[in-house]
C-alpha cells in the first residue's frame, strides 16, 4: 500500500458462541474470556475475546491479492 491509499475488508462479528467454541478448542478457560462477573471486576470491566481468537478472523478478513503476494 501507498501512503493515503484505502481498502475496505469485510465485517465479522465476533459472537458469545465464538468465544465459547475458542476456548474449549483451545482450553484456554480464563476468567476473563468466560466468567461475567470475574471480568467485570477486571480491568476491562467485561468479559473480552480471545486474542488469538481476534487475529484469526483479522487475517481472514484481509482481502487477497494474488497479485500483490
Amino acid at each position: 500500500m501507498s501512503e493515503g491509499e484505502r481498502f475496505s475488508t469485510r465485517a465479522r462479528t465476533i459472537t458469545e458462541a465464538d468465544v465459547v467454541s475458542f476456548a474449549a478448542l483451545t482450553g484456554d478457560f480464563h476468567p476473563v474470556h468466560t466468567d461475567a462477573v470475574w471480568a467485570e471486576r477486571s480491568p476491562f470491566g467485561g468479559r473480552i475475546a480471545h486474542g488469538m481468537l481476534v487475529l484469526s478472523y483479522a487475517v481472514g478478513l484481509v482481502p487477497l491479492d494474488p497479485e500483490r503476494v
